[in-house]
């Protein structure tokens, strides 16, 4: 399957031209006024910001001195930035140079017709920018201010305005001013004040960002996901990969195999893994055969993009693009343990119903594929996630039209890949022939020659065998290039036996030519961002608290650091945030930078201090970037005080209660608990004060997830109490028979039960109470359940439809109820049947749990953890009574075979069923 995905360049980098000295205020005014609300807009419209001022910031300089700093760092940044260009123009023709750098003239040929010209710095930039080539240049805006703005000023201070040449430079002006008139690009004049001016800016852009990408043009987070990683795969195409069609063919025999092991790719860091498999992808699927073209083929490239370092977040966006790309309805929990088991049903269930289309040539069911296959490059990266373990045990063996191909560096996991015997693909370090193709190759691209000898002592060192390290070597040698010191830079860098010990050379080497300090801030901020940087975010914590870094000053170090960052040209909260791209480069700032844990809590605490207190980040209000990052910058900082007014704010939780952040939210309220910092008694006090802003809808989710998180944290009382109020609402809002307001009684009911398990109740009555209430509750449920699923046309009011539109989104609304009632009534009869269990009514729970087992197995199978959940609750029921013992000691074997395979063996599930088993064999042998 080739991508239908929109196109990801959600960016507008624009860049602003203008003389120097008489246009410092106008363009003040649009860095502090208009550009602000401009990157608001677009952040709102999933888009990145970026505008490209050379001259903001440059201070106690001369004019000449100020443009002979811009001009070569100019044009390369037009180039980035088109088609996006704003021309201020006053009456000022600006500094002309005497002649340009050699090596400028060398990148710009063009600029060799303009050397004896007398062409000022300001028409050079539009000329590149625009008037050369006015079909790059679509998004280009002219803004002349009145010319009468000069009458105003006399003396020294006219001469900040008008050129001392005047008579030349007036006509000279006067004539650029003319041809932008005749190019019929957009030109607003005679502005008069800076508020016309920045309405004048506002309004173009406005209409530029409405007319690109109009409110609702905002891709949904599965498109952003999706998109992000072949971006990455994109990214990652034009590196060098050795003995290509070894490797291909040797992937794609995988892929067309009966195999149900995943394939492993082996190798070093830095040996190419993700290019192989992103070359790969592109080569497999551009084949013509038909079982190629029938495959789904999903991409995860771990580490590569935002949230893909961690394991829910993965098996989430996974299974939700196989519901949306095979027609599948597999529910998606939240419980991290649940998840990993959903996911693999999620295949199983996707291998079926590709088996049941093959057989019946049905090409509707399973969306007319063949074959899923799933590329996980760098699992190792997943390493230190919970559950990861049961993940690897889950996949060693795969459903038959399910490949999964992934890489991984030596560890803990790829220890427990050889022990479940997976396949296994090396990709070998390079030949000494195979390295003097590649630094020819990489010499040839930046327009360099080296002589053969120089290239055989390159090729025969063995730290050259890692594609990583021979193209970071051969790139520091083109950009040095100074013939007379060679020798002397070659036996300096092959001095590193790694690329981590190349990466601390090239950190020396941007120090002396950037300055100590501007580099190691610089470098030191990305490595401790969690979620990645923006441009607008790393120059404001470089700048001085109220202003960010000048552009002069950042943008040519950033163009040297490029090759090494990632940058996110997806959609979403994190367009156009940068990371570094190689883990070598992370290593060797940490060794440099932060050599103990003080240097390391103090640059999280001023990334903390930003994002609380800056004011661009104050403008954005609570968004779920700043309030994620905030939370884990004050925790890594250990400032736990303001991490728990932080995480106590009601809108904090919003954000952060939710997918991918859940388990981190709960991770630090814990670390704040044992640190005597309480941090549910704040948020509950938060909650209470907030309560007026919701509205019904908004009450209800907060209180629903309210009531799950004090649950799991064993405060039973304020979970009942948030789980009520949120039952209330929904009543009012969705009416007592509504499927929202059944779920919520659902998950009351779960609160109770875990409540009556685990709580140490003072008083026996406090326990009769409670487990009357749940048997009251699970009555409930039923109430009118059994007519409507019964009904030939199930009705579907118009709150469940807007509730559930979301969840289902590519279901009917006859889809959308069956499976709505479906889960209810499992749910409703799974907490019945403890309910009854635990006040004794033991053949009401057996009733209900057989039922519920015969429901469960026509529905899903025998093998489903929903199956292994009921087998070992209709084994409990059992045990206790000597006539059915041996039933439930069948029923607790069957339930142990399923925990094994879907927890593990040393999981506390599976050690339950052990000890209900031992109980029973005691009993036996008591009998005998």
């Amino acid at each position: 399957m080739i991508s239908s995905l929109p196109p990801t360049n959600r960016q507008i980098r624009v860049f602003i031209s203008s003389t120097f000295m008489d246009m410092q205020e106008d363009r003040n005014y649009l860095v502090r006024h208009i550009f602000p609300q401009l990157r608001k807009l677009c952040y709102s419209r999933c888009i990145d910001w970026t505008e490209v001022d050379l001259r903001w910031g440059i201070t106690g300089i001369t004019e000449q001195n100020a443009e002979a700093k811009v001009l070569p760092v100019c044009l390369d940044e037009i180039k980035r930035c088109r088609p996006y260009f704003i021309c201020l123009l006053g009456e000022r023709y600006g500094w002309i140079p005497k002649e340009f750098p050699a090596d400028l003239v060398e990148r710009e040929k063009w600029l060799k017709n303009y050397k004896d010209s007398k062409v000022s710095v300001t028409e050079l930039e539009i000329l590149h920018g625009v008037l050369n080539n006015k079909e790059i240049a679509k998004q280009a805006f002219f803004y002349f201010r009145d010319p009468n703005y000069v009458s105003k000023f006399s003396g020294e201070e006219l001469k900040n305005f008008v050129d001392e040449n005047n008579t030349e430079s007036k006509a000279k002006i006067s004539e650029l001013k003319d041809r932008i008139r005749k190019s019929g690009l957009p030109v607003h004049e005679n502005y008069k004040k800076l508020e016309e001016l920045g309405n004048h800016v506002l309004e173009d852009f406005k209409k530029v960002i409405n007319d690109s990408w109009p409110e609702g043009s905002q891709p949904d987070p599965l498109d952003r996901e999706a998109i992000d990683h072949e971006a990455y795969a994109h990214s990652r195409k034009h590196l060098y990969i050795a003995r290509p069609q070894e490797y291909y063919q040797k992937l794609t025999d995988y892929a067309d195999s009966d195999e149900n092991r995943p394939l492993v790719v082996l190798g070093e860091s830095g040996s190419g893994k993700s290019a192989l498999l992103a070359n790969w992808v592109a080569h497999y699927q551009a084949e013509p055969k038909e079982n190629h073209l029938k495959a789904l083929v999903l991409q995860h490239y771990i580490g590569a993009t935002l949230n893909t370092n961690n394991l829910a977040g993965m098996l989430r966006r996974l299974i939700r693009e196989c519901n949306r790309q095979l027609k599948l309805q597999q529910d998606i929990p939240s419980h991290p343990e649940l998840l990993r088991n959903a996911f693999f049903g999620c295949l199983s269930i996707a291998n079926a119903s590709i088996l049941r289309s093959n057989e019946n040539n049905d090409q509707k069911q399973g969306g007319g594929y063949k074959k899923i296959i799933i590329v996980l490059d760098a699992l190792n990266q997943l390493e230190d996630c919970e559950g990861v373990s049961d993940f690897v045990r889950l996949l060693s063996d795969l459903p038959k039209n399910v490949r999964i191909i992934t890489s991984t560096l030596p560890g803990r996991l790829l220890n427990e890949i050889k022990e479940r015997a997976w396949i296994e693909f090396n990709v070998k370090p390079l030949s000494v022939e195979e390295r003097k193709v590649l630094a020819i190759d990489l010499l040839k691209k930046n327009g360099k020659e080296l002589e053969d000898q120089h290239i055989e002592r390159i090729a025969k060192a063995q730290s050259s065998a890692n594609p990583l390290f021979l193209r970071v070597l051969m790139d520091e040698l083109c950009i040095i290039g100074d013939p007379n010191k060679l020798v002397k830079n070659i036996d300096c860098y092959l001095k590193a036996t790694s690329p981590s010990e190349l990466f601390e050379i090239v950190i020396g080497r941007w120090e002396k030519d950037y300055g100590i300090e501007f580099v190691g801030k610089s470098l030191s901020f990305l490595w401790a961002a969690r979620n990645w940087l923006s441009e607008s975010e790393w120059k404001d914590l470089l700048g001085n608290g109220e202003t960010s870094i000048a552009c002069i000053d950042w943008n040519p170090f950033l163009a040297v650091l490029n090759p090494h960052l990632i940058i996110n040209r997806g959609y979403g909260i994190n367009n156009g945030c940068y990371a570094f791209s190689h883990e070598f480069l992370r290593k060797a700032i940490e060794k440099k930078y932060f050599v103990d844990d003080a240097k390391k809590k103090a640059v999280h605490l001023q990334i903390a201090d930003y994002y609380e207190k800056h004011q661009y980040q104050k403008s954005l209000g609570m968004t779920e970037r700043r309030t994620t990052e905030l939370a884990y910058q004050l925790y890594k900082s250990e400032n736990l005080e303001r991490l728990k007014a932080h995480l106590a704010d009601i809108n904090v939780f919003d954000l952060l209660y939710s997918k991918n952040t859940k388990l981190d939210y709960f991770y630090y309220c814990a670390l704040l608990n044992k640190n005597n910092l309480d941090c549910y008694s704040a948020l509950r006090i938060s909650y209470n004060r907030s309560i007026d802003r919701w509205g019904y809808k908004e009450d209800i989710e907060i209180c629903c997830r309210l009531g799950e998180f004090y649950s799991e944290g064993g405060k039973y009382d304020d979970a009942q109490r948030f789980m009520n109020q949120a039952i209330d609402e929904c009543k009012k809002e969705y009416g007592e028979e509504s499927h929202r307001t059944k779920d919520a009684i659902n998950d009351l009911t779960k609160i109770l039960l875990n409540k009556l398990d685990k709580y140490p109740y003072e008083r026996d009555t406090d326990i009769e109470a409670d487990k009357q209430e749940a048997l009251r509750l699970s009555f409930s449920i039923f109430s009118g359940l059994s007519s409507n699923v019964d009904a030939d046309e199930p009705e579907l009011n118009d709150a469940d439809k807007k509730n559930f539109s979301g969840r289902h989104q590519f279901r009917s609304d006859r889809e959308v109820e069956l499976i709505m009632l479906i889960n209810e009534i499992e749910k409703g009869m799974m907490n019945a049947g403890r309910v009854f269990l635990i006040c004794e009514m033991r053949e009401d729970a057996i009733n209900i749990f057989r039922e519920l087992l015969g429901q469960l197995k026509s529905r899903l199978g025998d093998n489903n953890i929903r199956t292994q959940e009921c087998l070992f609750m209709l084994a409990k029921s059992l045990q206790n009574d000597e006539g059915t013992r041996s039933e439930a000691k069948e029923l607790l074997l069957k339930s142990l075979k399923l925990s094994k395979y879907f927890f593990g063996p040393e999981h506390p599930k599976t050690i339950e069923i052990l000890k209900h088993l031992a109980i029973i064999s005691q009993e036996e042998k008591n009998n005998k």
